[in-house]
Formats: structure tokens, sequence, C-alpha cells
């Protein structure tokens, strides 16, 4: 095993951009293995950390939900050294969602999957689906009530 001596100062971290709203972590690069990994949002540092194992980490967001115009910064410390990213603004995107199947029967109980992708990033994005201002009903068990959600 060879030892290196830690740079210093210690390279500047990078945080991905886009950060989007909701997302729970950032990509973190340009980090030096070893080092501890922290996230401050709007100026604050959130509890926990990560520590690098490679020159790019998934940081985690604790503590709360990223928002739309929060400003995220990546710190990396090693022993007594520090260096802190750029801001990054969280930002909501643009999606590609499909829906599967892309036709229902009326009378028959049909399983639909909704996915909706980061047009940027490439990730799926959670989240509930909402049909006609409200959330479905876990099991509809009436025509009635699946008409109320299908057009």
């Amino acid at each position: 095993m060879v030892v290196k001596p830690t740079p210093n100062p210690l390279p500047v971290p990078t945080v991905a951009d886009p950060v989007r709203p909701g997302s729970p972590w950032v990509h973190v690069s340009g980090v030096v293995p070893g080092a501890q990994v922290y996230l401050t949002v709007n100026g604050s540092l959130l509890s926990g950390s990560v520590e690098a194992r490679d020159t790019t980490v998934l940081a985690p967001v604790t503590d709360l939900a990223l928002i739309n115009g929060d400003k995220v910064v990546a710190i990396q410390t090693m022993c007594a050294l520090m260096n802190a990213s750029a801001t990054v603004t969280a930002t909501p995107g643009d999606l590609h969602v499909t829906v599967t199947p892309t036709q229902v029967v009326r009378g028959t109980t049909t399983k639909i999957i909704v996915r909706a992708v980061d047009a940027v990033t490439n990730t799926d994005v959670v989240g509930t689906v909402i049909l006609n201002g409200q959330a479905p009903m876990l099991r509809l068990r009436k025509e009635k009530d699946i008409m109320k959600y299908i057009h």
C-alpha cells in the first residue's frame, strides 16, 4: 500500500449541476479519497457527512428536503485542511414521462405504470401521481369510482 501525502491545498470540489428540488443526495466530484464531505444548504451545515472512498461521492441531503432556489455547497475536509465548492442552486427540470399501457379497457382491472425521468440527468423522479387534482385511491372497487379518474 502506498500512502500519499495530503494535498495542500485540497482541490476544490465540484457539485454536479443540476441539483434538483427533493433530491436525497448531491453528486460531488474532485474530492480526495479519505476526505470527509459535508453539505451546506443556504449557508447552514447539514448533519452528517460522507467519507470519500474515491474522487466522487454521493453526499446525502439530511435534515430537510431541497426546494427550488436552495443554494448548495459541498465542503471537503482532511486533517486541518478544508475547501468548498462553488454554489449550485436547486432548480426544477423537465421530465420525460411514460405511461403503460397507453390504453385501458373499460370494465377491466389494469395496472398502470407511470415513469418520470429527469430529461437532463436521466435519473428516475419519485413522486405522487395526481389525477383530477387528487391522489387516486389505492383500490378502486366500482366502475363509477374509476370513471372519476378516466376521461
